[in-house]
């Protein structure tokens, strides 16, 4: 093992320690995509407990809405304020999240729901995944295999947590649907869990700040408002259409707000996305890939589980283990990657993810009650597993060498949580202006819009891939690189910037 895969890091004590601190990345990982998902068999179940019937977009929509407008700036604060501190920030509040999302269930109030998964959850869970890749990055060497094989392990994850939290919920309701509470309750314990591992185990913060970096207050209130009111007004207007007015002043004024963060983030001295992220087109390209990629995956999700629960009366339970298999071929996806890389290049890689995320939903689109299980649904759902977990492993791989500290780990997270829920809320508010046309549609005509949409955004993942791969072979760049240099790089001319980008593209 140390033949091919290198010593073990200087900052862990023992082998013993450096497994326990791949656990715990795991264990965030896994609670990250848990807590996206623990929705979807709970689909119809938490709204009727709550008494509220019109918003179960936002069931799944609020966490990732949150999480993916707030990681940039949980990322930012980590570089500021020291990695393992903010990991440790983010488990008090997701604990406090689980606790107020159950305890909605006794004051019947589905703000309460929404605001525990939005303002703790989805807020918690964004210091967890930016801030230990970014402790990953930090003390795993560029380019190594033995990194590569660990944030394939971690990647592994996302698959056990998307399955799971489809699963448990079913369990726990399955002998009362009073009990769903408990899904929440135990996501508390295992942040509690998870908690104490990062503390006695990851690696202790050191030269924090050396820069003396101060928070952006602006960027953040700019940043932040934009992202969140650009997803939410999608999300609102697959509820209430374009027809109130305050979602069209949201969208509007998000807009504003974010062409206001871009040219504020060039000129402050403090930024909390690095100019030099948006100047590198192939970063940019790889950003909008896993945004889209992953877009196509949320639409999938929740139209195959409102197929499973409404159209085909599944259980909560039955439900759940329908996705088994995706944490099956998730894993076996994640753990090839450092071999995936190494022959298709990031690129090549991310490309098989687009046909994962396309092949899945083309095969949901053809799923009839009729039909048995292992026909169209087991296969879509084996196949969308590579979208999912080809996508995330490579692109952090890439990134992490790219981008010193927490933003590389920012970044992948914002795109996947945010692609969800945008994506979500455009392809929600589609479905439902074509349906609302074809007024003698069934149900099935309409879920199929819905997968129909997640087969053209994931086919834009796949156009821009090739692009890029295009790209790639018409502008050859040959050599190896200490790519941290270029965002390391302020004093050097700009014919020196432009020699260290040109080996940048050697990585991607």
């Amino acid at each position: 093992m140390k033949k091919t895969y290198g010593n073990v890091p200087t900052c862990f004590p023992s082998f013993f320690h450096e497994v326990m601190f791949i656990f715990a990345c795991g264990m965030s990982q896994l609670l990250n995509q848990g807590a996206m998902n623990q929705t979807l068999t709970l689909f119809k179940l938490i709204p009727d407990s709550l008494n509220s019937s019109s918003s179960e977009n936002w069931l799944m929509a609020s966490f990732t809405l949150a999480a993916g407008s707030s990681i940039l700036v949980t990322g930012h604060m980590g570089d500021i304020y020291g990695l393992k501190k903010m990991v440790l920030v983010g488990f008090v509040i997701s604990m406090f999240g689980g606790l107020i999302i159950g305890l909605s269930q006794y004051t019947k109030s589905n703000n309460q729901f929404i605001i525990g998964r939005a303002l703790f959850q989805g807020l918690g869970v964004s210091f967890l995944v930016p801030n230990l890749m970014g402790i990953v990055g930090r003390e795993y060497e560029v380019g190594s295999k033995r990194k590569f094989l660990v944030i394939s392990i971690l990647g592994a994850n996302a698959p056990l947590g998307a399955a799971f939290a489809t699963l448990f919920p079913g369990i726990i309701t399955h002998s009362n649907e009073k009990n769903w509470p408990w899904a929440f309750y135990s996501y508390s314990i295992l942040c509690f869990v998870d908690c104490f591992v990062v503390w006695k185990y990851v690696p202790p913060d050191r030269n924090v700040n050396i820069e003396n970096l101060k928070l952006d207050y602006l960027g953040i209130i700019f940043g932040v408002y934009g992202l969140a009111g650009f997803n939410f007004s999608w999300n609102q207007a697959a509820v209430d259409g374009w027809n109130k007015s305050y979602n069209i002043v949201i969208l509007v004024t998000s807009i504003i707000s974010l062409i206001v963060f871009y040219y504020h983030e060039k000129k402050t001295t403090n930024p909390i996305l690095d100019p030099k992220v948006i100047n590198n087109y192939k970063v940019v390209m790889i950003l909008v890939i896993l945004l889209v990629g992953w877009g196509s995956f949320g639409i999938s999700l929740n139209y195959l589980y409102e197929y499973y629960l409404v159209l085909e009366g599944n259980s909560s339970l039955i439900g759940g283990l329908k996705f088994i298999p995706f944490s099956i071929f998730g894993i076996i996806a994640s753990l090839s990657v450092p071999e995936l890389i190494r022959v298709f290049n990031p690129m090549g890689v991310l490309l098989l993810a687009g046909f994962g995320f396309t092949g899945g939903a083309l095969c949901y689109s053809f799923m009839n009650p009729s039909m048995p299980y292992w026909a169209l649904e087991f296969v879509g759902t084996c196949i969308l597993s590579f979208g999912m977990d080809l996508s995330f492993p490579a692109s952090s791989i890439v990134l992490s060498d790219l981008i010193p500290n927490g933003n590389s780990g920012s970044l992948v997270s914002t795109m996947t949580n945010y692609g969800v829920a945008l994506f979500l809320g455009i392809g929600s508010y589609a479905e439902k202006r074509i349906s609302a046309k074809h007024a003698q549609w069934n149900l099935l005509k309409q879920y199929r819009v819905g997968f129909y949409f997640a087969i053209g955004t994931g086919i834009l993942a796949c156009i821009l891939s090739i692009i890029m791969i295009i790209d790639q072979k018409i502008n050859p760049v040959g050599g190896h690189v200490e790519v941290q240099e270029y965002f390391n790089s302020d004093e050097n001319s700009e014919d020196e910037l432009d020699e260290i980008q040109k080996k940048i593209s050697t990585i991607i």
